[in-house]
C-alpha cells in the first residue's frame, strides 16, 4: 500500500542507522589497500610475486554500486606489489562459470568483491576456484570457512557492535545529525590451510603468525 503524504513525511523523519554501502565505504575489499604494508618478509613477497596478474572481478552495478570507487584502493595496492589487475564483469549467474573458466587461462587468481549477488552464489564461486586451481581472496572470513583460500576485510561483528552503539546513543537523545559517519577500524585476515595445500601454496610462518583466523 502506498504511503500517504503525511505518513511518508513522518517516516522519513525517523533516524536511520546503517552499515557498509549505505555510506559509500571506499575500501575493496575493506582494507585491501593496506595489504602491501602487511607483506614484509622475503617469503611473503615471494608468495605474492607468483601472481603476475590478479583479476579484480567487478560485478553487476545494481548489486555493487560502489565497486568502481572501491577498486581504486585495489589499484593502489596492486601498483605497490607490481601486480596487474584485470577486471572481469559478471552480470548474471550464467556468466559466473564462463568467466572463471576464462580466467584460469588468462590469470593466476582472482579477488571476489563484497557484493550481494556474489554472496548468493559464493558456493559456486568457491567450488569453481577449487576445480580450476585458482587462488582467490574473499571479502569475509566465513567464505574461508566454506573452502575459500583467504580473506581480508572488515570484522563484521565489530561493525555491528559499532552500529548498535549509535542506535543506543540515538535512543538516549543524541541527534543523528551530530553523529559522524564512521569507517571500519578492525580488519581480519583469514587463511584456509587445507585449501592452500591443495593449491600447492606454502603459507610463510611470519604471515601465519599474523592471521586472525586459521581454518585447518
Amino acid at each position: 500500500m502506498p504511503l500517504k503524504r503525511d505518513s511518508a513525511k513522518k517516516y522519513t523523519s525517523n533516524p536511520i542507522s546503517g552499515m557498509g554501502d549505505l555510506f559509500g565505504e571506499p575500501e575493496l575489499p575493506a582494507g585491501f589497500r593496506y595489504i602491501p604494508d602487511v607483506i614484509s618478509t622475503a617469503d611473503e613477497k615471494s608468495l605474492v610475486q607468483r601472481f603476475e596478474k590478479l583479476p579484480l572481478k567487478i560485478f553487476n552495478p545494481q548489486t555493487a554500486p560502489a565497486a568502481i570507487i572501491r577498486s581504486r584502493s585495489a589499484d593502489e595496492a596492486a601498483e605497490k606489489l607490481a601486480i596487474e589487475l584485470v577486471r572481469s564483469p559478471v552480470r548474471d549467474p550464467a556468466e559466473i562459470e564462463s568467466a572463471i573458466t576464462r580466467l584460469r587461462r588468462q590469470t593466476d587468481g582472482f579477488i571476489m568483491l563484497p557484493d550481494t549477488f556474489l554472496n548468493i552464489h559464493r558456493k559456486t564461486i568457491v567450488e569453481l576456484a577449487s576445480r580450476y586451481q585458482l587462488p582467490a581472496i574473499y571479502p569475509s572470513s566465513y567464505l574461508v570457512a566454506e573452502g575459500g583460500l583467504a580473506s581480508y576485510g572488515i570484522d563484521l561483528a565489530d561493525s555491528f557492535r559499532q552500529a548498535a552503539v549509535y542506535v543506543d546513543r540515538i535512543f538516549h537523545g543524541e541527534k543523528p545529525a551530530d553523529l559522524p559517519v564512521q569507517q571500519p577500524t578492525k580488519f581480519d585476515l583469514a587463511i584456509n590451510l587445507k585449501t592452500a595445500k591443495a593449491l600447492g601454496l606454502a603459507v610463510p610462518p611470519a604471515l601465519l603468525a599474523r592471521v586472525d583466523e586459521v581454518v585447518e
